[in-house]
Parts: C-alpha cells; structure tokens; sequence
C-alpha cells in the first residue's frame, strides 16, 4: 500500500503497481502526438501560396483541438489505471468524509446454543444472515476480518483484512454449526490479536451472538474477569456493537445425564440406567416423551412431565445380551434446542479380571493375613443360596503368592496387582512395578505392621518418577485417644469408588473402627488425589495416576489387626471397587464430551496397526496409526490432548478431537483386532438459554464503557457503522471520469465543437455538484441542460462561416 501524507486527508491506493501502469500508459497518446506530428517542407509553388494563406488563419485553431484532444486521451488513460490502483483517502476520526472506509470485524457466535430454533430458522442461521448484510451494506474499500466462537480452534477464520466482498460471504457461508460450548474469551483474545496487527486503523466490532448467560458471564471469577477485560480493550480500541441473534423465547429441556449403578454390567442380567432431565423453561412446566435406545434399538417409552426449572430423574431396565458390550442412548421429544435431548453411554460387559495379591510374611499360610483377607473379598466363598448374586459372577480370579516371587511372574497378565503388608521393596522389584504400571496395570498397595516405612520412602515413593508423591511418616494409635478407634470421612462420596457408598448407612463404611495407620506426607504441589480420609484428616487412601496406569495407596492394614475394616460389610466392595477401578488406569473414558479427543492406551506390539474410526452415521475414516500412536515421553507430546494426559508416558493412541455427539467405534486392525464404542455427549451448560440483555451486559461486562447492543440489524441513515473517520475510496470518481473522458474522445472526433461542448457542460456541472453536495450521478442531467444551448450556439456560428471553411474538403 503506498500512502501519500495531506494532512487532514492521506491519499493512498491499494494497488501501487497499476498505479505506475496507468501512469506510463498516459505517456502513450504524448509519445504518439509527438513522433507523429506534422513536418513541413518548403517547395516554391506559386498555387500553394494562397492555400498557405488559409491555413495560417486557421492554425491556432487547430493547435488548439490538438492539445485539447491530446489532454483528454492522456487523461482518459489516466484516469484509468488510477482506477485500477484503487486509490482512496484517509481521514482522522472529527473530519467529515462522504464514504469511510474501515476495518470491521466480525465476532459470530457457532456455539450449541445458537442451533436453537428461531422459528424458521436458528440462531446461528440468523446470525450469519445478519453478518451477509453488513458486508454487503458496508462502505467501498472497507476491510474485513472474521472470528467465530467455538470450543476449539480455529477461532480467527479471516485472519488478514479482506477487501472482496463476494469472498467475505463466502467465508461467511461456510462457517459451520458447531455441537461445542462456546468460549468468548478465546475468541475476543484473536479478534484483539488481528486488531494489534493492524494498530492505528480504525475499527468496528461487531459481535453476533446469543449472550447466554453461562457462557458470557461464568461463574468462575478469573475467566469472568478474562471475559470483561477482553470486551474492555475491544471498546476502547474501536467501535463496539453486540448484536442479539437469538429469539425472544428462551424455553428448552435437556437430558442432561445418563448413569447406571455400576461402571460396566453383567451379561444376561438386567441393567438399569437413569436419565436426569432438566427443564430449564423458568416458568412453566412441560409435558415430554422420553425413549430408551439399546445398540440402536428402542426399548422403552415413558410419558413425563417436566415442572419449571426441576429436573427430574426417570430409570429404565433392560437385559442385557451383549458380550463386549452396549451402547444406550436416552432421547427426548424435540423442542427449539434439539441437539442435547440425545445422550449416549457405553456400558462394557464384565470380563474376567486376573488380580495377584502379593502377601507379606505367613501370606500363603495364615489365614488371617491381609493378603487372605483380600482374596476372601475379591472371590467369597459362599454357599449355595447366594451362587446366583451378582457378586459371584464378578469373574474376578485373585492369585496369592509371597513377596519373594514378584519377580518370577510376568505382571502384564494380571489386570491389577496388590502389595498387601509387605515388609519391603526392592530397587528391581520398584522398577517392574512401575513398568507394570505406565504401561495401564493397576496397583493397590496397603500398609501393615510389617511394613518398613524407610524402604517404602526410599524406593516407591517421590514426586518425580515415584509410585506414589509423598512419604510415610509415623504410625497413628488410637489407644488413649479413643476407645472405639478412628472413622472414616468420605466427604460428599466424590470419588466414583465411593458412590456405591453414598447414602447406604448399612453397608458399614461410616461405622468401621479404625485403631492404627501410617501417616501419609505429600508435597503441596503434589499431583495425588486424596480419595477417603480418616476423622482426624489424614489420608486413608491416595490415589496417583503413573503413565497409563493408576496406584491407589491404602495406608492402614486390610487385616483385622489394625482394624475392624476386614470384618466390616463395607470391605468386599470396597475391594472390589479398587480392583476395577485401578484396573481402568483412568485413560480409557468410554464417556466424552464434544470436542475432546478419544485417548486409549496402546500395547507396542499394535503401533502399526490400522485405525479407523466410524462416526454415528457410518462414516469411516482412516487415522494414520503412525501419527497418534506416541511415545508419551516429556519431548513427545500428542496434539489437542488435555494437559493431564500430557504429563503421562506410555505408547496411547490420541485421535483428533471429536467435533460431533453421538456414538463412534474405534476399530483397531491387525495385529490387535479390537472394536471399542465411545459416546460423545455435549456440554449441557450450552443448555440453559437464558441471556444478558443490554441492561445486564452494561452492569456486568462492560461498566463505564461505551458500545452498542441491538436484538436485529436494520440500516438506517442515522446508524452508519464506523462514522467517525476512515477510508473514503476514489476509484468510483475515477471510473466515472474516465467514462466521461472516453464520450468527450468520441464526439471530438466525430465533431471537435460538439465534444468540446460537452467538456465544459460536464466539468462546469461537476464542480456545481460539488460545492452543492449532491450526488455525482447529477451531472449528467445537469451536463445535457449545459450541452443543448452551447450546440445551437455553435451551429450559429458555424453557419455564418463562409462554406469553405465551415465545411473544409
């Protein structure tokens, strides 16, 4: 861009190079006038004397028209590439321009709820048709930039400024629905990143939006906060105009979850699932058809009714037939929103589950060692009236063997490993369990009157590359402090291996007594969870994900000689729990939320293997099982993965995000051979459509800042976007010029008076124009008014012209 200072207005032009194309071109006519031009030659010629007198009368004339002429075609040229250059003026906010030019930014919202239905057509439909018309009713020479808000990038979509209108709409048509909660504040962040790369230009930003009030003002203090300083810099920088794409009726209901009793079910028994919907209608209730789908197959109906503002639980049961397992989907009568009335779970068939239980000393004699206890609880041996419970097909096979022979056995067999009060841990047998375990084992490992608690700290135990962040300290007596021991304190049941717990008073774990445990230290900063705690605070059970895998730390004895815990009904679920749920390693979700990857744990052997991925309407597609199969170490990192997962190691398979709800299948070739569901749910806070108005918006996100905030988009002469100064472009006068200059060429070369005529009506009449301010369309009328008397004056003249002149042969 090349700019020339004339302070008020800078001149400049967009294309420099047609510039000094058109520039050069109107050297043409010159050049040709020149190399062209009459030569005389003297010859005595007593008859040329007297036609040499005739012409002396008439040369200054005709060097007159000459000129004139010559002026007119190199100006035509001119003017031209001038056009072409598309030069334009640049005025400072305070002085008056005809046309300003600017850069304008639009800011549309793609979240979930701007699918919600607007009659005809949705939110987001609205919105896009709104951005079309201020394109298409915005200045000549203005700029454009584009950004949407989504859950993930890309949020700037036209990142450098866009002069093409026609290639703005399309953009703009483009721009898909998205199934993600929005994120404001990342848009706002590269709307202001584009702004900073343009600094000194004068902006308008335009955002095009639903404002739900979830999204918009969070409850989080910091990102509300993000949100507010964001909008802040925007106003101050530019104009700034929110525009509510979204209808006046802000009613919908929602499945919001969907759960069953246990994390998997058991083949050919009944499973029950429980749906939660949500009426977000503020006030009035609502009467809906709610289905329950198995593998596609609908299985039940029931009619509900949905008061104002409640939500309500509804359960259904069905059998179930499948080995692998099952993929539910709950679904709910249509309203404006219908994207979260669907919600899918993926419910795995148990499979059988080999544990090792390595026990301390006395382990394989003893029956009232810790390690006998846990084989006890994990397979109970029961009588004939109970073979059928469901306990008894938990198909979990416990191995006990003593500490000596850890390193005989090969562990990636063996689903989950206990370490039950063993005295100590070698450097080699540290280093095959925590290879067991970023490779996706499970370890429990409980404490005892055996355990050494140096060796514990010295070999297992470390924030860095340690099974567990923390130390063992001293050990807890109750004696003398309390004669019925300490409790245990779930804190609001939490942790999923707490759930089955909450609310059953009788399955003991509120009552069991607790005599002795070992202290457990961690760092502040350390990344272990604290899962069940003890009524004096301390930690009963700690939790840290190693790899791909997951250690649960359980620091009192699973006998009965620190506790009554062995003896209590709590201790065989509760058991069973850390087997499967350290068994799991914590990667493998089959429940996801749009917009996340699916993460899967990876066995070397499969590197290689084809990946496909089907979606819910039967698309395959191949992944290239080279790209997301990684080595998880610190300086290989899968992309669009969450930052929790970036901090384990372990060969996993990382997919691309995944963009729409519904159930996928991930299928794994040869050498593995494996076929896993996964259901993709949106995020239900998109659900609730209530909205900021101007009021609200004023009070919460922008107070004391000036902006501008409609429910529609109507042009009129009084709200033109960007009226403060800009960019007035020229290449409209240019064009009309040459147009003009072009007729003058032609009439001056049919009849030089007539054309000349129409010169002077045209430049007399645009300059009238001009200082009256009306529109330059009329100086074509005004030119014919001008051009009819100077022709009859013309013809006057030249008939009084003897014949011979007027009409020269």
């Amino acid at each position: 861009m090349v700019r020339l200072s004339l302070f008020p207005i800078a001149v400049g032009v967009v294309s420099p190079w047609l510039l000094f194309g058109g520039v050069a071109l109107s050297a043409v006519p010159l050049m040709i006038h020149l190399l062209y031009r009459h030569r005389y030659q003297d010859r005595p010629w007593a008859a040329m004397q007297f036609l040499a007198e005739a012409v002396r009368k008439q040369a200054r004339r005709i060097r007159l028209e000459s000129l004139v002429l010559l002026v007119v075609r190199t100006l035509l040229i001119l003017f031209a590439g001038l056009a072409l250059s598309q030069p334009f003026t640049q005025t400072p906010a305070g002085v008056d321009a005809t046309t300003t030019a600017r850069h304008r930014m639009l800011i549309l919202d793609a979240s979930l709820s701007m699918s919600a239905m607007d009659g005809e057509q949705s939110s987001f439909a609205n919105a896009r048709e709104i951005a079309r018309r201020i394109v298409r009713e915005a200045s000549a020479g203005d700029a454009f930039h584009l950004v949407r808000i989504a859950g993930t990038p890309p949020y700037s979509i036209i990142r450098q400024p866009a002069h093409a209108v026609d290639q703005v709409l399309d953009e703009i048509d483009r721009l898909q629905q998205t199934e993600e909660r929005g994120d404001p504040a990342a848009a706002l962040e590269a709307a202001i990143e584009q702004m900073s790369r343009n600094a000194g230009a004068e902006w308008t930003v335009v955002v095009l939006s639903d404002f739900q009030r979830s999204n918009w003002t969070p409850s989080d203090a910091r990102e509300l906060e993000e949100i507010r300083t964001l909008l802040k810099s925007i106003s101050e920088t530019g104009e700034l105009l929110l525009i509510d794409a979204a209808g006046a009726t802000k009613d919908n209901a929602a499945v919001a979850t969907l759960q069953t009793e246990s994390a998997d079910a058991v083949l050919s028994e009944t499973t029950r699932v429980t749906a939660t919907l949500q009426n977000l209608a503020p006030d009035h209730s609502s009467d809906r058809l709610v289905e329950l789908l198995v593998n596609g197959l609908p299985v039940e109906q029931q009619e509900v009714t949905l008061p104002a503002g409640t939500s309500v639980p509804v359960s259904f049961r069905f059998p179930n037939s499948r080995t692998n397992e099952s993929v539910v989907e709950v679904r709910l009568s249509d309203d404006r929103l219908a994207l979260d009335n669907r919600r899918w779970l993926v419910l795995p068939t148990r499979k059988p589950l080999d544990v090792l239980v390595v026990g301390g000393p006395s382990a394989s004699g003893s029956l009232r060692s810790s390690a006998r206890f846990v084989e006890l609880a994990l397979s109970p041996r029961v009588g004939s009236s109970d073979a059928g419970s469901a306990e008894n097909r938990n198909a979990i096979t416990p191995t006990v063997v003593s500490d000596g022979r850890l390193p005989e056995l090969e562990l990636s067999r063996y689903a989950c490993v206990f370490l039950c009060d063993v005295p100590l841990v070698t450097d080699a047998e540290a280093g095959l369990l925590r290879e067991y375990v970023q490779a996706g084992g499970g370890l429990v490992i409980s404490l005892g009157e055996h355990v050494r608690s140096e060796s514990y700290n010295r070999v297992l135990f470390g924030a860095d590359g340690g099974l567990i962040a923390g130390r063992l300290a001293d050990v807890v007596a109750a004696s003398g402090v309390s004669e019925e021991g300490y409790r245990f304190e779930p804190r609001q049941y939490a942790h999923p291996i707490l759930q089955p717990f909450a609310g059953n008073v009788d399955a003991g774990l509120l009552t069991t007594e607790i005599y002795r445990y070992f202290r457990f230290e961690s760092p502040v900063d350390s990344d272990s969870r604290i899962v069940l705690r003890y009524s004096t605070g301390d930690p009963a059970i700690v939790e840290r994900d190693v790899g791909a895998g997951r250690v649960f730390l359980v620091t009192t004895a699973l006998d009965d000689s620190w506790s009554n815990w062995a003896l209590w009904p709590s201790f065989v679920p509760m058991m069973h729990e850390l087997v499967r749920d350290a068994a799991a390693g914590g990667l493998e979700s089959r429940q996801l939320t749009v917009g996340e990857p699916i993460i899967r744990r990876l066995h070397s052997a499969h590197a290689d293997a084809a990946v496909e991925l089907i979606g819910p309407n039967g698309e395959s597609k191949p992944l290239d099982a080279g790209a997301v199969a990684t080595d998880h170490g610190p300086s290989a990192q899968p992309e669009n993965t969450p930052s929790e997962i970036q901090r384990r190691r372990g060969l996993l398979l990382a997919t691309p995000p995944i963009l729409s709800s519904g159930a996928y299948q991930l299928m794994l070739g040869e050498p593995a051979n494996v076929s896993e569901a996964y259901a993709v749910n949106v995020d239900t806070v998109e659900s609730d459509l209530a909205a900021l108005d101007d009021q609200s918006v004023a009070r919460d996100l922008l107070p004391e800042e000036d902006f501008e905030f409609l429910t529609g988009w109507t042009k009129s002469p009084d709200r033109e976007l960007g009226s403060g100064g800009g960019r007035a472009s020229l290449t409209d006068w240019f064009l009309k010029a040459a147009f003009c200059l072009l007729l003058v060429d032609l009439l001056m070369a049919w009849r030089f008076a007539v054309g000349a005529a129409v010169l002077a009506a045209l430049v007399v009449s645009a300059l009238a124009v001009q200082l009256a301010g009306v529109s330059p369309w009329f100086a074509f009328p005004a030119a014919v008014v001008l051009v009819g008397p100077g022709l009859m004056l013309v013809r006057r003249k030249t008939a009084r012209l003897p014949a011979s002149i007027a009409s020269p042969r």
